[in-house]
């Protein structure tokens, strides 16, 4: 299955999905988030569970300063290494790209020694994106348990998840238990959950 980044310098470059088991974004969830604003200057992406790499790429392509695309899958992640290597050699003026194979849960602590290394306007300007496969609820869980569960309160960004009303895990359930407040993009019984994490 081929995909194509919908806005930015790198508009219209090409991804593709390494097998049935990825189930990229759809494109209209995709083009809502994106249409809340359109330049990422300045922004850290950090896209976990990155599957083709569409939604970090998406934020490079509109001028992301770094992207971080993390995916266990050692297919998909070669795919990621691969659809970098080729976006940094037609667009080398757009910012840093780092395609990581790890699992998520295990590259998490590493990120956060990091992001704590990062000046306050950083931190505020990063945006973590999370699509595991719908029905991974423990996984749902565990990460977010690891931004919210916690009374440092160490993540001062924007945290945003992707899940389906009927395969993911229950979203009034998840609220319950990390009490935050969201923006809703829906799209058929998907959608994305946006938090904002800025003091």
């Amino acid at each position: 299955m081929s995909l194509r980044l919908l806005g930015g310098k790198a508009r219209s470059f090409s991804l593709v999905a390494p097998s049935s088991k990825t189930r990229p974004t759809q494109v209209q969830l995709k083009r809502r988030f994106f249409d809340r604003y359109q330049d990422w200057s300045g922004e850290t992406f950090i896209d976990l569970a990155a599957g083709t790499g569409s939604m970090g790429l998406e934020a490079w392509s509109r001028g992301a300063e770094a992207v971080y695309l993390v995916e266990a899958d050692r297919v998909a992640a070669g795919q990621i290494k691969e659809a970098c290597q080729r976006a940094r050699a037609r667009f080398d003026n757009l910012g840093e790209l780092h395609a990581v194979h790890a699992d998520l849960l295990q590259w998490l602590p590493g990120f956060k020694t990091l992001y704590q290394s990062w000046s306050p306007e950083r931190q505020e300007l990063t945006t973590v994106f999370f699509d595991p496969p719908y029905e991974l609820h423990s996984l749902y869980t565990d990460c977010l348990k690891f931004f919210f569960d916690s009374n440092s309160q160490w993540f001062r960004g924007e945290f945003v998840f992707e899940s389906d009303r009927q395969k993911g895990p229950a979203l009034e359930g998840l609220k319950a238990v990390y009490q935050f407040q969201e923006q809703l993009y829906t799209q058929g019984t998907s959608y994305l959950c946006v938090i904002s994490c800025v003091k």
